[in-house]
């Protein structure tokens, strides 16, 4: 409670810029091994990619998404011919 009145009394609007004790929760060892994983190709499950690095799958979205700021888009196999089955008449003689 000490700590949150000093705060407010420095003009402190939020907590966010505070150092906390302790390790950072990844490690840049973590981030690289994962960004190495995606490299060779990124057709790959949050959990085949935990299971692979032996991270929490927690973990690794965390890391996807702050760290490396990728969201799903960004992780989505996309071929060079998708299928036009279920593509109307119209779309199929554009591409």
């Amino acid at each position: 409670m000490a700590k949150w009145v000093k705060a407010f009394n420095d003009r402190r609007q939020n907590a966010a810029d505070m150092r906390r004790p302790g390790p950072p929760s990844v490690s840049e060892e973590e981030v690289y091994a994962l960004a190495e994983l995606l490299g060779s190709n990124r057709c790959h499950t949050i959990r085949e990619l935990a299971r692979e690095t032996g991270l929490a799958h927690t973990t690794v979205l965390h890391i996807l998404r702050e760290r490396l700021d990728m969201r799903k888009m960004d992780l989505m196999h996309v071929t060079s011919h998708p299928p036009t089955r279920d593509l109307p008449e119209a779309a199929i003689g554009q591409s």
